[in-house]
């Protein structure tokens, strides 16, 4: 899941991120107790949580692996895609955001067989993953304000496909505000089905009770679930019956009910006051550093702290870093983009030309210092994986054939397919080429843009240069952005490889500082 959102994914969609993400399905069903150690729910809960991504978890209850390309396509395969693709479309067409923050859908499909062998036959149920035994109310649904449990439906005899809002940062049931939105998105699809009853759920499990009248059983149906009370158990076992035929329920089926029945007359449950958890801000937190007090210091001052920090590791492997938080919606847009520092931390660029064979543009880039030049020639060495460059530009009379050429899924993992919104597939690929050498990639993450600004022998006005040309371009881009979103930067923070992060005031050298730029101007 990482792996397609920071880089096979923008490699597709001109370095844009998704705005959904889809795990699965997975072969077998990720119930209750299984959801916290599924991998297909965790890279759902990494999107969601982590990247800010909406996910959906799917996973079926017809097991078998089969390889990509089995012909024929087994049934359960085809089914469970056109289930996942109606939901996908259905969430899609809800309009944005697809789900609430930090929320994922884990969606659970019954078996391919019998009966259910086509996807028009699967009825939607809106559920919920842990049982509500001490939870708060759920979103009101079918006339009830508690959700039947995915292991009830999964137990139940029909088509159905479970969905459960999932709190991506801790894989449980989310809360009734967050189940509502959903709800509202997906209202019109889902079928209306009442709990299971403690009987039902004995019977599923292959349960039976002997010594009870069919009027009996029947009034027993009519009893609460088995999340919510333990006296319709209770009552059963206080009168003198045998007992049941095969081994007790698992506790990890039926917890309720495999409790011993002898203390459900005497046992009282306490109610307790569950803190409603806090939804998470629209927007990434950033304290006001004035009322605070935050500790800044001048750029000499923070140069000279982390000096002293970086004090006997090799000078050619530490880095000045730059980290610029900025104010900035969670779901917002990111600021993905590169500069041409006036000191580049990187100056030994190997970059490689596409273009016409034999060319005047060919000699011209060959001329400014390209280590590959060619069309055809390249691509093969690109399929044979024989790259040993660093940037790739591509002149616009080349893009037809570079389109052909289908290279999109060696280069695009690697950051080096062109492509025009990068300003990579161009008319002066020597000026480009210039551009290249000096340029430095930047990308947001989570409200902030980390990027190296400076090697450690750079002397502070060196170093100021590079701050500001980033910082000058940074706040544009926010600009731009801003008449959609509100984005601006907040605070600028200087450090090392080893060092520690120091908040910068935005100065050269305070006036009461002894310490002189020229005794920052050198490799310790």
């Amino acid at each position: 899941m990482k792996y397609g959102i920071d880089t096979f994914g923008p490699s597709l969609w001109d370095g844009e991120a998704p705005e959904l993400a889809v795990a699965g399905p997975n072969v077998g069903t990720n119930l209750w107790l299984q959801v916290p150690f599924s991998g297909t729910v965790g890279a759902a809960c990494y999107a969601a949580h982590e990247e800010g991504i909406p996910a959906i978890a799917f996973s079926g209850a017809s097991t078998g692996n089969t390889a990509f390309n089995t012909s024929p396509v087994p049934k359960r395969s085809l089914v469970y895609a056109e289930l996942a693709t109606t939901l996908v479309k259905k969430i899609v067409d809800s309009g944005k955001p697809y789900l609430p923050q930090d929320v994922y859908l884990n969606v659970n499909f019954g078996k391919v067989e019998g009966k259910c062998t086509d996807a028009s036959q699967f009825q939607w149920v809106l559920t919920r993953i842990n049982t509500g035994l001490l939870s708060k109310d759920d979103t009101e649904w079918c006339g009830e304000d508690r959700l039947p449990t995915e292991t009830e439906i999964a137990l139940k005899s029909g088509c159905y496909a479970s969905i459960s809002v999932g709190d991506a940062a801790d894989k449980t049931t989310a809360d009734a505000a967050r189940q509502k939105v959903v709800l509202g998105k997906l209202k019109d699809m889902l079928a209306h089905l009442k709990h299971f009853s403690n009987l039902d759920f004995l019977r599923h499990l292959g349960i039976t009770i002997k010594g009870r009248s069919t009027i009996a059983l029947n009034y027993t149906l009519t009893m609460a679930p088995i999340d919510r009370c333990l006296a319709s158990m209770a009552r059963l076992s206080l009168l003198q019956t045998p007992r049941p035929a095969v081994p007790t329920i698992p506790k990890f089926l039926a917890p309720a009910a495999a409790q011993q029945v002898r203390q459900a007359s005497v046992v009282r449950i306490r109610k307790t006051t569950k803190k409603k958890k806090k939804a998470l801000p629209k927007d990434f937190k950033r304290h006001n550093l004035a009322k605070r007090e935050f500790p800044q210091y001048s750029l000499c001052e923070a140069m000279r702290v982390l000096r002293a920090v970086e004090v006997g590791q090799p000078p050619a492997s530490v880095k000045y870093e730059i980290h610029i938080n900025l104010k900035t919606a969670r779901n917002g847009p990111v600021i993905k983009n590169s500069v041409r520092l006036p000191h580049p931390v990187q100056s030994d660029w190997r970059i490689a030309v596409i273009c016409p064979e034999g060319s005047e543009i060919a000699q011209q880039a060959t001329a400014a210092g390209a280590v590959a030049v060619g069309q055809e020639t390249l691509f093969e060495a690109i399929k044979k994986e024989q790259i040993n460059f660093d940037r790739l530009i591509c002149h616009e009379a080349s893009e037809a054939a570079l389109n052909k050429a289908g290279l999109g899924k060696i280069l695009g993992p690697k950051g080096l397919m062109p492509s025009k919104r990068m300003r990579t597939i161009v008319p002066d690929v020597v000026k480009s080429m210039r551009d290249s050498a000096g340029a430095a990639d930047y990308r947001e993450r989570q409200g902030v843009i980390r990027m190296a600004i400076g090697q450690l022998g750079y002397s502070p006005d060196q170093l100021k240069n590079n701050i500001k040309v980033l910082l000058n371009k940074v706040k544009a881009e926010c600009a731009e952005i801003s008449e959609e979103v509100h984005k601006e930067v907040h605070e600028v923070i200087l450090s090392t490889t080893h060092g520690p992060g120091i908040s910068l005031n935005g100065k050269l050298k305070d006036a009461e500082e002894q310490i002189t730029p020229e005794a920052l101007s050198s490799i310790m």
